[in-house]
């Protein structure tokens, strides 16, 4: 499936697909599908199917539903939230790395140009805040010697 949203495309054929979440079987009225797929800009969406008793249903005549499918951009947060959730620890793993239960949380104050930036960056390379900063730290270091 394509799509453009936001001036942005979304193309299932050339994002690299991570993990299907799937509830019942397809056919079935309450059935939904929901694939994560991650673009080459770093990007993440979910391509999601669902019957005629689902979110995804469309209205085809005065009530009367059919299934229906669409494509949903997301952040990285969500797409890490969402494969935790929904997707096996291999596939989370293959994208978001194994899981640092030694993280500690720090609250910084940021000019809007240098969070513009590390978006930009964040957007691009489907990093976490937390990896981009310790890679320009190590980047600094580097440049010390």
């Amino acid at each position: 499936m394509k799509k453009i949203i936001n001036s942005k495309k979304y193309d299932t054929e050339k994002a690299k697909k991570i993990g299907t979440y799937w509830y019942l079987e397809p056919g079935n009225i309450n059935h939904i599908s929901e694939t994560l797929y991650r673009k080459r800009t770093g990007e993440f969406f979910l391509h999601c199917y669902g019957g005629a008793n689902t979110k995804y249903a469309v209205c085809v005549m005065s009530n009367e539903w059919t299934g229906g499918e669409t494509i949903l951009p997301i952040s990285y947060e969500n797409a890490k939230t969402f494969a935790s959730q929904k997707l096996t620890a291999e596939e989370y793993e293959s994208i978001f790395g194994e899981n640092d239960e030694s993280e500690i949380i720090k609250s910084i104050r940021l000019s809007k140009s240098t969070s513009s930036k590390l978006d930009d960056i964040k957007a691009r390379t489907g990093k976490n805040y937390g990896d981009i900063i310790s890679d320009l730290l190590s980047l600094l270091e580097k440049n010390k010697k």
